[in-house]
């Protein structure tokens, strides 16, 4: 769990941070960061293919841009994506095509939700 948490801040501190997963599960993470105080992502991509009223109201909400995935364009240097998506086989594909296209600043949901309950307890510590 510490070590999902060290990677969450490593990539947190990248130029450009992508919220890639279907708008439910953004909105989840979403509320989740804003509650830990953390940074807010640069970019939506959303794969949500009919999206209702209420999460065209989320989009709003938020104020991010939706965008189609495209991860030939991330840059390694600057990008970092965190993926949402819950479905255990197409996350795990998705995180191959970004290691397979060269780029390795992506993080899992499973990871994600490691590093999240690493920093909800470490703020709930008690003295």
């Amino acid at each position: 769990i510490k070590a999902c948490e060290r990677r969450l801040d490593m990539l947190l501190k990248m130029e450009n941070l992508i919220l890639y997963g279907a708008g439910k599960n953004c909105e989840l993470f979403l509320d989740t960061w804003s509650s830990l105080h953390m940074k807010r992502p640069n970019v939506l991509w959303d794969i949500s293919a009919n999206r209702t009223k209420g999460e065209e109201a989320g989009e709003k909400r938020w104020g991010f841009p939706l965008n189609p995935p495209e991860f030939e364009t991330l840059d390694s240097t600057r990008d970092a994506v965190l993926i949402t998506v819950t479905n255990g086989e197409t996350n795990a594909a998705l995180h191959c095509t970004m290691q397979d296209i060269g780029f390795n600043n992506s993080m899992t949901w499973y990871d994600l939700q490691m590093a999240l309950i690493a920093k909800m307890a470490s703020i709930n510590k008690t003295p």
